[in-house]
């Protein structure tokens, strides 16, 4: 069938391409890897245009997929109470199943745009797709589904996606090939490590002399000082921070498509929300259907006035389950920030925290809106003015990553940039002076699936690596500078840790909001960030022999302070702030 057409590959599996005809990829994703790289040299190829440019489109769709969230909430948690023989309100569904069915809406819809803008570019495309009975949705939980290497990421379970996608919607541009994966698939259980685990069973005993009427799990950001000295000085032992471990491995043979029947939701107009209500059955975990009451009968909330959570909120099943029956009451939800990005760009993970009562931020805060309360946080109150002026000259260059295949909206970087992001790192060093790039040292981020660290080698022969996967702050403070080319959490810890600090990033994959926009026009001004790698190489080559001349400056301290008070909230008396803000609350 190929012969003569253009073949669009969705993912990186080249057994399910068509290399006889013209390949047209569907994202760079399909070219993470350095053996489909070399399969197509010479062969006539190109990269689809990418439906998500200019990056407007971003907030446009993450928009209309917020409407589509509230519509299928409202009829799923109609379906889920009857299914389980239940009443609970539509805010316990909320909690419990808003950020997986959130995240699917998202992602079903991207691909599904991509597929669409791919056949309607080249409409002499085709495409393979696996048989209808190769493609199960089953995940057992949210982390299963969207954790960094949950399903959402996997080259697999998104051909099955692509070809139920194209099968739905475009049926006279697929050919069925049956592809069988090489490995049984990912083992993705959310679990405490063994020093966590071992931590709270040690106080287990403590904690049962408490009130527990603040329940705190999964703060991210939080060690286990700060934790035992707040459990002890909050008024009468009234917080606790509790570990909900994992409710343990579930049987996928207990996966009852028959059960999941009753989950069937109604037609609508709209062929996309129909698509979307046909897949949902089949694919929400199997935590909500087939092991609901065996997580729901555990739990109990008895004198619980609060629960919270950074990163519970999202992941831990367990904890989600806790939190949802607390709806039942009159319990405070809270939320944490978990890093960076929060309050400058559009993200799901912020509009899912803004779902609770209260949002703790790092000093932001929205207008006219008194969920957003600012609260220094813990992690960068410790680093604050913690650097280490005796470096022996070290240039930092920090890198991240992202989900090989998108898991949610947001306005930065995305998987789209990622080849000009690594050519972004070239232009960098190639504008270094000579005897800086012997400096230098690279911080990769985890390896997952961009083949980082062996495609920056490449790129830049010589490159010194730090490859082991310790906290950067280590290296930060001790750096004489540190560069970043991207907007993350290490942007706040280098403002909090107060060292010289130079950033770069094309500023048209970022789309910052109105209100924080002054704050980052305030560092630009200042010469801490830039638009181009060349004018960031510049910089630090102009100050490298004396980077705190420039970087104690009153302008650049002023510019530095104000930044932080906004986004990257610390201080010496954070205890006292995170005591006052919890008590309230008894």
């Amino acid at each position: 069938m190929g012969l003569g057409r253009q073949f669009l590959a969705t993912t990186g599996i080249s057994d399910a391409w068509d290399i006889d005809s013209e390949v047209l990829f569907l994202g760079p994703w399909c070219l993470a890897d350095e053996k489909n790289r070399k399969l197509i040299e010479g062969r006539p190829c190109s990269i689809v245009v990418s439906p998500w440019k200019p990056a407007f489109k971003i907030e446009t769709a993450a928009g209309l997929c917020r409407e589509i969230y509230e519509e299928i909430l409202r009829e799923l948690s109609e379906q889920l109470n009857l299914l389980h023989g239940v009443s609970y309100p539509q805010r316990y569904w909320r909690i419990l199943v808003g950020p997986w069915l959130s995240h699917f809406i998202e992602i079903l819809y991207e691909r599904y745009r991509r597929i669409e803008n791919a056949f309607t570019v080249h409409q002499n495309a085709y495409t393979y797709i696996l048989p209808e009975s190769l493609c199960e949705l089953l995940t057992v939980d949210t982390y299963d589904f969207v954790s960094i290497r949950g399903k959402a990421s996997d080259d697999y379970y998104n051909l099955k996606l692509f070809s139920l996608i194209a099968r739905y919607f475009f049926p006279g541009r697929v050919a069925e090939k049956t592809i069988v994966p090489q490995t049984a698939g990912n083992k993705n259980i959310y679990s405490s490590g063994f020093a966590k685990k071992m931590f709270y069973g040690l106080k287990y005993l403590s904690n049962i002399f408490s009130q527990k009427e603040i329940i705190l799990s999964d703060m991210y950001h939080v060690d286990w000082r700060q934790i035992l000295m707040l459990e002890s000085e909050c008024r009468f032992n009234s917080v606790v921070f509790k570990n909900f471990d994992s409710q343990g491995p579930m049987n996928k043979n207990c996966y009852s498509r028959a059960r999941r029947q009753g989950l069937k939701m109604g037609k609508t107009a709209d062929k996309f929300q129909n698509f979307l209500k046909e897949l949902i059955p089949d694919a929400i975990p199997m935590c909500y259907v087939e092991y609901f009451n065996k997580y729901n009968s555990k739990v109990t909330t008895k004198n619980v006035k609060a629960v919270g959570s950074v990163t519970g909120w999202l992941f831990n099943e367990k904890f989600k389950f806790f939190a949802a029956n607390s709806t039942l009451t009159d319990t405070v939800l809270l939320d944490f920030q978990h890093g960076g990005g929060y309050g400058m760009f559009l993200s799901l993970a912020e509009t899912i925290s803004m779902e609770k009562d209260i949002f703790y931020t790092w000093g932001w805060r929205y207008e006219n809106n008194d969920k957003t309360v600012p609260l220094s946080s813990p992690h960068l109150s410790v680093l604050k003015d913690s650097y280490q002026k005796n470096n022996d000259g070290l240039l930092l260059f920090i890198g991240s990553g992202i989900h090989k295949y998108l898991c949610r909206f947001q306005a930065a970087f995305a998987q789209d940039d990622m080849p000009q992001y690594f050519l972004d790192k070239k232009r960098f060093v190639d504008g270094l002076d000579e005897p800086l790039r012997d400096r230098l040292l690279y911080r990769p981020y985890q390896e997952i699936g961009w083949g980082e660290i062996e495609t920056v080698k490449k790129m830049i022969p010589g490159i010194k690596i730090f490859s082991d996967q310790g906290r950067a702050v280590n290296l930060i403070k001790k750096a004489k500078i540190v560069v970043i080319d991207h907007l993350s959490t290490s942007n706040l810890e280098v403002m909090a840790i107060n060292a010289p600090t130079v950033w770069f990033w094309d500023h048209d994959n970022y789309i910052i909001r109105p209100e924080a926009e002054t704050y980052f026009e305030l560092l630009r001004d200042v010469g801490i960030l830039y638009k181009s790698p060349e004018d960031a190489a510049k910089k630090v080559n102009d100050i490298y022999d004396n980077p705190m001349k420039w970087w104690s400056d009153i302008k650049v301290q002023r510019a530095r302070n104000v930044f932080c008070e906004r986004f990257a909230a610390a201080s010496n008396n954070w205890r006292d702030e995170w005591i006052e803000a919890l008590n309230e609350h008894r």
